[in-house]
């Protein structure tokens, strides 16, 4: 593909940030917003500094923040962990102002498809909860072993529903990997997973995809991101760690920006912003996390 090129971001790109781009519209500035589990939070940071403040935060609902998703129209899905819903917060604001709750016992990650219906990839049992736009359940996918924990969850613009199976626990140091990643595709129009497997990737946390059919995926034992064509799943390459990742889980690709937070040991992470296309520079997010697992570029009112 002509303006794709895999390359290592440390050697590809300078460290310092000095635009991400300040606005995604007219009347709106681009955020990234992070989750941090240890603080059971969201923080809120601007996108055109390099190793910005954040700029808000909010906690109001979150028991346990995991994945993050933002919709078209600006609003913020956060994955409620073992608070056992996924809330969803309006641009601008600190509260939520509604909460998917259906079918939900421990939701770890979340997305959103063109649409803007919701898939929810819950871990006990097992599965990907789907919501329409509303929020009214629509249908739940069950992955062959109920046990087996969900990490990633994406879809294509065809419908098609792609997750994945981690079998090593979320907790540090990550000891246990294993030499194949287990990733199911739920074909549109079908509620049966078909098992597939993503090469070169010993395990893959996060899930995302960009606008010409490339799968992203997150890789915590290789602290890299494998990126794969679809239907294929052919590896075209991957993005290196070099220093920028340290156990990447929860990957997002929006408004045209992979954000890869790090843990790293639970106490020192950092996210990793980076510009799909086009030759600007990255950007990394350190102050005032512990343990970001998840973050999503956004916009909210100016």
């Amino acid at each position: 593909m002509a303006n794709f090129q895999i390359r290592s971001v440390a050697a590809a790109l300078v460290l310092i940030c000095t635009s991400v781009t300040a606005s995604a519209a007219s009347g709106a500035t681009r955020v990234v917003y992070v989750a941090d589990r240890s603080l059971g939070r969201v923080l809120v940071y601007p996108a055109n500094r390099p190793d910005p403040a954040p700029i808000g935060t909010f906690s109001k609902g979150i028991v346990e923040a995991e994945g993050i998703a933002v919709a078209a129209n600006g609003e913020l899905y956060v994955a409620n962990g073992n608070g056992g819903n996924v809330l969803v917060y309006a641009p601008g604001r600190d509260r939520p102002i509604r909460s998917l709750t259906s079918n939900l016992n421990h939701p770890v990650n979340v997305a959103i498809d063109a649409v803007g219906n919701v898939y929810v990839a819950e871990q006990n049992p097992s599965s990907v909860v789907k919501f329409s736009v509303l929020g009214v359940p629509i249908a739940v996918y069950r992955l062959p072993n109920p046990n087996d924990p969900v990490r990633g969850v994406t879809i294509d613009a065809r419908g098609n529903i792609f997750a994945s199976i981690s079998g090593i626990a979320d907790v540090y140091p990550i000891g246990l990997c294993e030499a194949v990643t287990e990733l199911y595709e739920i074909p549109a129009g079908t509620n049966t997973p078909i098992r597939k497997f993503l090469s070169s990737n010993e395990q893959a946390f996060g899930l995302a995809l960009d606008g010409l059919g490339r799968l992203y995926a997150s890789d915590p034992c290789l602290n890299n991101v494998g990126v794969y064509d679809l239907p294929s799943l052919h590896r075209l390459g991957f993005w290196r760690t070099s220093g920028q990742f340290s156990v990447p889980f929860y990957l997002t690709i929006a408004n045209g920006y992979l954000s890869v937070p790090s843990p790293g040991n639970g106490s020192t992470g950092f996210v990793t912003v980076i510009p799909i296309e086009g030759t600007q520079r990255y950007q990394t997010i350190t102050r005032g996390l512990e343990e970001p697992v998840s973050a999503v570029a956004g916009t909210i009112p100016q």
